[in-house]
């Protein structure tokens, strides 16, 4: 019987099978194959009866009740590992640049489906603030993390939603709601002498990148709140007044692609 050697074949193969191999053609009890791998019996056997049930190797009973000795058949195929191909610096920035824009488009898009359901949860109740607690509550599926994300989007990106802050000395949570005039829905028609005023204040502003808040735009009308309601309800009704929600503060611009006045 052959001494235990590495067969002449590349890649390591296993221990039982290469000293199988290097008695090619001779029958092997489990107790020489113990003797030239230096394990038991028991394992040797085992090792043996597996590769014999894969059709690396080839058993025959013995007399004996229960003996098997085993021959060698074959090596498993050789199996390299995958490896990608190799890259140069320049390609594999550019593959790190592709998937960095890549993940940031998904969750860009993931941003905007949950500031979407976010906007029509706002909607179901316009005139009410509500905290980031009940939004994240009211909307299923969305974390606290990505609530957050989307609300920052709504408020500062899209502008579509207004931040309410607690008055001096309320213990009262931050809350959110769509942002909306509040305006009386009135009927589209001419403007009116004060709405006429208050548009070229917002188009002066707007031509200027400046917006106007609701405290400049009362002083034109001595302070009358009723009549700066009315006079921007009409404004708005044309298609000419823009809200920009500036995190607590709704303010004013012109849209010059509205109604004629």
């Amino acid at each position: 019987m052959a001494a235990l050697m590495n067969p002449p074949t590349p890649g390591r193969q296993p221990v039982c099978l290469r000293a199988l191999h290097a008695n090619a053609g001779a029958w092997l009890t489990p107790h020489q194959l113990a003797e030239l791998t230096g394990w038991t019996p028991k394992n040797a056997a085992t090792s043996a009866l597996n590769f014999t049930r894969a059709g690396y190797a080839e058993r025959r009973a013995l007399r004996a009740a229960n003996r098997f000795e085993y021959r060698f058949v074959q090596f498993p195929p050789e199996r390299l590992p995958s490896r990608p191909p190799p890259q140069s610096a320049e390609t594999g920035l550019v593959a790190r640049s592709a998937r960095r824009a890549e993940t940031l488009k998904k969750r860009h898009a993931a941003q905007q489906e949950h500031a979407a359901r976010i906007l029509a949860f706002l909607h179901t109740d316009p005139a009410r603030a509500f905290t980031e607690r009940e939004i994240v509550a009211g909307v299923d599926g969305l974390t606290g993390t990505q609530t957050r994300e989307a609300l920052a989007m709504l408020t500062v990106q899209t502008r579509q939603v207004l931040i309410s802050t607690p008055r001096y000395k309320e213990r009262q949570a931050t809350g959110y709601r769509v942002a909306s005039s509040g305006l009386s829905a009135v009927q589209a028609g001419p403007l009116t002498a004060d709405a006429q005023a208050l548009f070229e204040v917002l188009k002066y502003g707007t031509a200027r990148n400046i917006s106007v808040t609701r405290g400049e735009l009362l002083a034109r009308v001595q302070g009358d709140d009723g009549r700066l309601r009315q006079a921007l309800a009409l404004v708005e009704a044309n298609g000419l007044l823009e809200l920009r929600p500036v995190g607590n503060l709704l303010l004013y611009r012109a849209l010059t692609s509205g109604k004629a006045s």
